[in-house]
């Protein structure tokens, strides 16, 4: 998976944030580059917290819809659990689908297509293994096609892309608005040209 997940992330490569144009004509703008002033110590700590912070949402909402009586340790099947796990693992891939779309300043058709490809291999993956007898320690109790076909499986994964996407995106709503550096407003004026 995490080779199959480099395809998307080399996508971010030739993410530009403004022109080779704009770029030549305003050179102020690599001053911040030059100390550090967007990727340091506080950007990392502010993507670790919003992982951690997703990370959490992403399993309470797993457990509650998944009835988390039925998964404590008094009681329950194995079954429960694989699909608490399936369910949470697919979660975890929307979420990161929608981060990494909105993290785009261009979104082409290249784009989507290593994200979302790289998704529905996953899930191809996932299915084929569920339907193959020698793999059946992997994702037992057929819970990829137990999950699939409830409806509380779907509205979960949604609710998670939803709760933890939406406090993101009105941030960078947020911090356009009111706390944009250089670049952003080049941007702008770019797209507004």
């Amino acid at each position: 998976y995490n080779a199959v997940l480099f395809v998307p992330i080399v996508s971010f490569v030739t993410e530009k944030d403004v022109s080779f144009k704009t770029a030549l004509a305003n050179p102020e703008i690599y001053h911040s580059a030059v100390h550090s002033k967007s990727f340091n110590y506080l950007t990392m700590t502010l993507w670790n917290l919003r992982g951690l912070l997703q990370a959490i949402a992403i399993i309470v909402i797993c457990f509650v819809s998944n009835n988390y009586k039925s998964t404590s340790a008094s009681g329950g099947y194995p079954s429960d659990w694989e699909t608490l796990g399936i369910t949470a693992f697919s979660a975890y891939l929307w979420v990161q689908a929608f981060t990494m779309m909105f993290e785009l300043q261009s979104l082409n058709m290249y784009n989507l297509a290593a994200i979302w490809g790289m998704h529905v291999l996953t899930f191809v993956v996932l299915i084929g293994t569920n339907s193959w007898y020698a793999f059946n320690s992997l994702n037992g109790y057929w819970a990829v096609n137990q999950s699939m076909q409830q409806p509380q499986y779907w509205l979960c994964i949604l609710l998670a892309a939803v709760v933890c996407i939406l406090p993101v995106i009105a941030f960078k709503r947020l911090y356009s608005t009111y706390g944009s550096n250089e670049i952003d407003r080049l941007r702008e004026l770019e797209y507004k040209a």
